[in-house]
């Protein structure tokens, strides 16, 4: 769907409304002029020109209240109608040239999921509302005209003619009771109140308003920043009532227009408290362990904890075996030995891993991660732990020998692994179109994984920290052995250029590693090569050589390249960047300026109030993340708003207080850099001022 077609469906919107607003006018006008002649018995001429008079007022009075809807207003919609769209329509009228590849790519899709669309659903029917009233109109005309009224003359009618009624009043809110539905899994009973302030909602929790307003009212609506328009519906009892899920923080208010005008409350919050993913504690064993070949099982302890509850949880493990190419990898699911219910809530599970049981034997390693999950729905959050990992040690015996003045390769046999992984998220990307969004998530993360492994063993090599449970070197007292393990410098024998370009390659890993965890390989792979690149200098300069006998370097000739004054390829290169600061917040900024006009004396312009309006806006959502700060900002605003919209003129003061809310909204600007005063000690100062003494 391009541009085009959103302008297309705000237009067709529109002239849906305005031949409803049209519509309601004329049956206004007939109303009136039936009711003109069978009760106030005006001339024919009189009632017509009268009728037509309010239903010019009706028209003007309904084009004033006419909603906002354009082609963002309709993105917006189809982002909360079509849950396909991922929340992304909006991209769909941003600039093409401006959008990074993944937004061009979520463009496309969400263009094909719309082009599917044969009838795209259009926001709230306000024009539906003002044809019924129209159609209410009609059907009273009608009646009237056909009710048999006695016959009177003007002059007895304006004789008998009772006094005239009051006007009638605005409609007053006047309180609400509150009562918030948790979701079932949850475990919490349904709360009530009458406080407008919701600070405590359950995520997907449902919130239902029975709200009391007094006098005629003919609609009323909840309005939220988050743009919905949830209108109220009444009970019968002189309450109306309206029910929303919550599913992020946001500010609402309730308004009511009733004959005798508009009634709205201020902003309240409704603060959404998301569901936690758990919190998962591997006890045993530590994060890295090394154990023999016939060793006990290896114990596993886990504590798991959940604010609402848990699901289940399990053991994914890696098992490795092999070397260099021939490295092979499997996974596996292993479930719990032993669940206890701690004191307090949460889990407490064990597991005695036999490793001769899984099939490992000398060399071979196990790394396995703890995944659980908590009872959410539709979707549960998924917590993993960090990588453990679990060595058997090769029962083989190193061999030594002199190797001085023979070059070597010092380099394991595993440094060609990264080319499989280029291999794997070259097909995991080639294959991504036929299969299923988990599975592609779940293989990216295995090559994550594999990454992840290759990345660690690579830092053992240049020195990296690790943890290990066998005390390896270490007596029964616990005291190391005399070697220096301070520094990383003294845990290989790598040269400084060989280990340097080394701890570039760990950076690309974990790049690459980064956005394969993220379900990213397209933007994995630039690091994968970049990696594999540099293992390859290092696999072509990690070699140790014996310095040649006799070295005579050539003789320097400095006197036939000195103070030759050939500078042609000398150049004075300079370069000019301009760095544009992005405008915060800049419908506040239109704000203040057309405030400080109308402190100025100026009067109010016709698009002073949509101008409010989007500040407003913005000033709603910092309100949702601070009210404390912005809620009282956004009321003097609204006030503002308001009085403009009654009266065209703003209420005394008014301009003032929210000139002043405005300009708290706004950020405060950084420090800009200051020159650095230069210090100059007494001799200095003597010195430059003899300097400039001379001629």
């Amino acid at each position: 769907m391009t541009p085009d077609r959103l302008s297309a469906l705000a237009a067709r919107w529109n002239r849906r409304w305005a031949l409803a607003a049209l519509g309601l006018a004329a049956a206004a006008a007939l109303a009136a002029t039936v009711t003109m002649t069978r009760w106030a018995g005006l001339p024919i001429g009189l009632d017509v020109f009268t009728g037509l008079a309010l239903g010019g007022l009706a028209l003007l009075t309904v084009r004033r209240r006419r909603p906002l809807v354009d082609a963002r207003t309709i993105a917006r919609h189809l982002d909360r109608t079509v849950p396909d769209l991922g929340d992304s329509t909006e991209l769909v009228l941003a600039d093409a040239v401006a959008l990074s590849g993944l937004e061009r790519l979520q463009r496309e899709r969400v263009g094909r999921v719309l082009d599917s669309l044969a009838e795209p659903p259009l926001p709230h029917p306000a024009g539906r509302r003002l044809a019924r009233g129209a159609a209410v109109l009609v059907i009273a005309a009608a009646a009237l005209a056909l009710l048999p009224f006695p016959s009177r003359s003007p002059r007895a009618r304006s004789v008998a003619a009772p006094p005239a009624a009051a006007p009638s009043a605005a409609p007053s809110i006047d309180g609400v009771d509150v009562s918030i539905d948790p979701p079932r899994y949850v475990g919490r009973r349904r709360r009530h109140g009458t406080a407008w302030d919701l600070d405590q909602v359950e995520e997907s929790g449902h919130v239902t308003w029975r709200v009391r307003i007094g006098g005629a009212v003919e609609q009323a609506a909840l309005l939220t920043t988050a743009g919905d328009s949830l209108p109220l519906q009444p009970t019968g009892d002189g309450g109306f009532t309206v029910a929303l899920t919550a599913t992020t923080s946001r500010l609402y208010q309730v308004v009511a227009t009733g004959p005798g005008g508009r009634a709205a409350t201020p902003y309240h919050r409704l603060l959404v408290v998301a569901d936690a993913p758990p919190v998962v504690t591997v006890v045993r064993p530590d994060l890295r362990t090394a154990v023999a070949a016939d060793a006990a099982p290896v114990a596993v302890e886990v504590l798991v904890h959940d604010d609402y509850g848990l699901r289940d949880a399990d053991i994914v493990a890696t098992l490795t075996s092999g070397q260099g190419e021939g490295v092979k990898f499997r996974e596996q699911r292993l479930s719990f030995d032993r669940k206890e219910v701690r004191r307090g809530g949460g889990w407490r599970l064990t597991r005695a891993l036999d490793l001769r049981a899984l099939g490992l034997g000398p060399g071979d390693e196990l790394y396995f991660s703890v995944v659980a999950r908590d009872s959410r729905v539709p979707l549960p959050n998924e917590t993993r732990s960090e990588t453990h990992f679990v060595a058997v040690a090769d029962t083989g015996s190193p061999v030594l020998a002199d190797f001085s003045g023979i070059a070597i390769d010092i380099l394991p046999e595993y440094f060609r692994s990264q080319r499989q992984i280029i291999i794997d998220t070259e097909r995991l990307l080639a294959e991504r179109r036929g299969i299923t969004s988990q599975e592609f998530r779940d293989r990216s993360q295995n090559i994550g994984l594999d990454q992840h492994l290759l990345r660690l063993r690579y830092g053992e090599i240049v020195g990296d920290e690790t943890v290990i449970d066998a005390p390896l070197g270490v007596d029964e007292t616990g005291a190391a052995e005399v070697h220096e393990h301070d520094t990383e410098e003294n845990a290989t024998r790598l040269a400084q250029t060989v280990k340097t370009t080394l701890k570039a390659a760990l950076q690309q890993m974990w790049d690459a590693e980064l956005r394969l965890r993220t379900s990213d390989p397209q933007g994995a792979l630039p690091y994968e090569y970049r990696a594999l690149e540099l293992l390859k200098q290092v696999q072509q300069s990690a070699r140790l050589y014996v310095q040649r006998t006799g070295f005579a370097p050539p003789p320097l000739e400095p006197d036939r390249n000195r103070f030759t004054g050939e500078l042609d390829d000398i150049a004075s290169r300079s370069a000019t960047t301009i760095r544009v600061a992005a405008d915060s917040l800049p419908a506040v900024r239109r704000g203040l300026a057309l405030l400080d006009r109308l402190a100025g004396g100026a009067p109010p312009a016709p698009g002073d109030v949509q101008t409010l309006e989007l500040a407003g806006r913005e000033i709603a959502r910092l309100a949702a993340d601070d009210p404390a700060r912005h809620l009282t900002a956004l009321g003097l605003v609204r006030t503002l708003i308001t009085a403009l919209a009654r009266d065209g003129s703003p209420c005394p003061g008014c301009v003032a207080r929210a000139r002043q809310a405005l300009w708290s909204a706004l950020p405060v600007p950084a420090a800009a850099p200051a020159r650095a005063a230069v210090a100059r000690d007494g001799v200095a100062r003597r010195y430059f001022e003899l300097l400039e003494t001379l001629p």
